[in-house]
């Protein structure tokens, strides 16, 4: 990862790192998936109006311009996510749980209301 982001990804000990914005619902989706998965993490705030600086060099590094931008910090480099669709993808991939109600034959899953 290119230096200009190297000192915001310090995790110091977090499993991941979230560039999010407090009003944001995709942000508190993501952390509320990471608590229920027993993940931790850092946040930084990348609100445009006070942190537009640090909001660009997330965009130059990542090409995401949507929030949250979430880093998995578990292995031996920062790895870049993507947004909260692709962090609930890892997250219930590793978890090995599949949502009843996708895919092809999700009608079958369906409760009769």
């Amino acid at each position: 990862m290119a230096e200009n982001l190297a000192s915001q990804l310090q995790g110091g000990g977090a499993d991941f790192v979230l560039f999010s914005t407090m009003t944001c619902p995709f942000c508190s989706a993501a952390k509320k998936a990471l608590k229920q998965h027993g993940w931790s993490w850092k946040e930084h705030d990348v609100n445009v109006s006070r942190t537009r600086g640090l909001y660009s060099r997330v965009v130059a590094q990542t090409g995401h311009r949507t929030v949250p931008v979430v880093f998995d910090m578990r292995g031996d480099e920062p790895t870049f996510i993507g947004g909260s669709g692709e962090l609930n993808s890892l997250l219930k991939r590793e978890s090995g749980h599949t949502s009843p109600g996708r895919g092809l034959f999700g009608f079958l899953f369906r409760a009769n209301t």
